[in-house]
């Protein structure tokens, strides 16, 4: 499937700013009240994900630069560290490497104030 000018400027954002969908919908120019819903559609679309695995590629290919690089240099972080025994460094390393394959997510909580209030007088 094709993507739309703002799809495209939506993946192009994304991988720019590493990966905040809801700045990349905001700089793709979408609306700031809508930016995070439909960051959040756009990242369930199969066709934005392979673009954004085309991008991915682009990038590694333009900077030479691929995942087995940036874990092989965190290794050798983490065994100087280790050598040091600078425990800070140490799990500095484990937990950007452990990022790097999707084991950690960054979880935002949204509040909205009055909703219940809202819902009450909705009933």
């Amino acid at each position: 499937m094709k993507l739309t000018p703002k799809q495209k400027a939506f993946v192009r954002e994304y991988k720019k700013n590493g990966g905040n969908g809801t700045q990349a919908a905001i700089n793709a120019g979408y609306s700031e009240e809508s930016a995070r819903a439909i960051s959040s559609e756009n990242l369930t679309k199969p066709y934005i994900q392979e673009a954004l695995k085309q991008e991915e590629k682009k990038l590694q290919e333009k900077y030479e630069y691929t995942i087995d690089d940036m874990v092989r240099e965190l290794d050798d972080v983490k065994m100087k560290a280790d050598a040091e025994q600078n425990r800070q460094a140490q799990i500095k390393a484990i937990e950007l490497k452990g990022k790097a394959f999707g084991l950690f997510v960054d979880k935002q909580e949204t509040t909205v104030k009055g909703i219940e209030q809202a819902l009450v007088k909705w009933k």
